[in-house]
């Protein structure tokens, strides 16, 4: 017997995935929708239970006298419940559920990708080792001082072990040793691309994927996975400068803290004072700078957000992302050709370099930025244009209240970036209006 879900990645006499819509004879999925003969799932209480369609989801149950209408999305909690759910409470439900898979397949392909390359990295370097004579007990080299990273290639490596057998460095039990060792890679890497499958099906069913990100060059189905399943549709966001402070985009004091009171953990925390709209702390005048790890200083920021902020704003250099890219190089250049006064720079980054005076990268009497520190600046300022344009898009696919940027409001600039330019440069027409209910009711319905 073979399961009939679309969706399903197991299509065997069982079906094992956790996604099953269609389950035939035993299931043991926790989202099970429409039980058949037997289900084992731990959250149904229903044996030898028959359904009629997936149309018509009305069951019958044998120790109760009236019909329950069942949500295919949340089973078990309406079977419960016993009553009806309404067009916005399935909508609402479906929603999550399709973003908690979402998360969970997203963050387990960042797991395997990291057994990847930590099997990769290892395999790579005790072979550099073998093949040129290094002592085994010998640390590599730092990542700066390397020369050697193409040679030793992932696609080079069965090459490198077979040379190495024919010029004698290697004896037949120690290549097959190394042959078996590269097979588990290969598998690890092959364990890992199976996870796209399931995140293309399921980012195919949000407006945001469908309407933007998808038209984005540079945003691959990895990163709008990511985005979609931790931040929605910027629902808990309600204006842009919420959403940069929730990815580390923020400025803050270098010495000043104030102390928050926590309502979900119950207590007092410390962080850091944030800068003004002048660039400085407002209780102790010092320029602001980037936030980071201080001890005994809670985090106002997630870590992971961030490092997904800047690996947004890398694909979104490397692929030359358009309107984004010519930014980059735009800000990039403003910032190396900047003078400030001597001083300035290395007392900005003395608040990072307490411990270490000699690792602060300027000098005395340093006026200029280093090529590093300019190309950061401007990164992170695509990463926060990027932002504020997902975040217009998404609030308006959502029929949620969009404030206009603080330049724009405050300030009175008129020139700003839309995320309907972005997809203009990217050969893309689009009207800016917002999708009706129905419209929106039936791309949640994909999944």
């Amino acid at each position: 017997m073979q399961c009939e879900s679309e969706i399903c990645c197991k299509p065997s006499f069982r079906c094992e995935s956790i996604l099953a819509c269609k389950p035939i004879f035993s299931c043991e999925s926790f989202s099970l929708c429409n039980p058949v003969n037997v289900c084992e799932s731990s959250v149904c209480d229903v044996n030898h239970v028959s359904i009629a369609s997936h149309a018509d989801p009305v069951i019958q149950v044998s120790n109760a006298s009236q019909p329950i209408l069942v949500n295919h999305w949340n089973f078990a909690k309406t079977f419960m419940k016993g009553n009806k759910m309404s067009s916005d409470q399935t909508r609402r439900t479906s929603q999550e559920l399709r973003r908690a898979a979402l998360r969970m397949i997203a963050e387990s392909y960042y797991d395997h990708q990291k057994v990847r390359t930590g099997m990769m990295n290892r395999l790579r370097g005790l072979i550099r080792h073998l093949n040129e004579g290094i002592p085994l007990d010998q640390p590599e080299d730092k990542k700066e001082e390397r020369t050697f990273d193409s040679k030793y290639a992932d696609k080079k490596l069965p090459e490198l072990i077979a040379a190495m057998f024919e010029q004698g460095i290697l004896n037949k039990e120690e290549r097959d040793y190394l042959v078996k060792a590269l097979e588990l890679a290969q598998k690890a890497s092959s364990l890992e691309g199976s996870h796209r499958g399931p995140m293309n099906r399921l980012s195919r069913a949000e407006p945001i994927w469908t309407e933007y990100l998808s038209h984005v060059r540079g945003i691959s189905t990895v990163l709008a996975s990511n985005l979609i399943s931790r931040i929605g549709y910027c629902e808990k966001h309600h204006n842009v400068s919420a959403l940069w402070r929730h990815f580390g985009l923020h400025v803050i004091c270098p010495d000043c803290t104030v102390k928050v009171y926590d309502e979900k953990r119950d207590f007092d925390k410390k962080v850091p004072v944030c800068a003004g709209t002048d660039g400085k702390c407002p209780e102790c005048g010092k320029p602001g700078i980037s936030p980071w790890r201080r001890k005994g200083v809670n985090l106002d920021f997630d870590p992971r957000l961030r490092t997904m902020g800047f690996k947004i704003g890398g694909c979104l250099i490397i692929t030359s992302s358009p309107v984004y890219k010519a930014e980059y190089d735009r800000v990039k250049a403003e910032q190396f050709a900047r003078r400030f006064e001597p001083g300035h720079l290395r007392k900005m980054y003395e608040a990072k370099h307490k411990k270490k005076p000699e690792k602060n990268p300027y000098k005395p009497d340093a006026v200029q930025l280093t090529p590093i520190h300019a190309h950061m600046r401007a990164q992170r300022f695509i990463i926060k244009l990027f932002l504020q344009n997902y975040w217009v898009a998404g609030r308006t696919l959502a029929n949620l209240p969009i404030t206009d940027p603080f330049i724009k409001d405050r300030l009175g600039h008129g020139d700003i970036i839309t995320w309907q330019d972005v997809l203009k440069a990217n050969g893309v027409e689009v009207e800016a209006k917002r999708p009706d209910a129905e419209t929106l009711s039936e791309v949640a319905a994909v999944v």
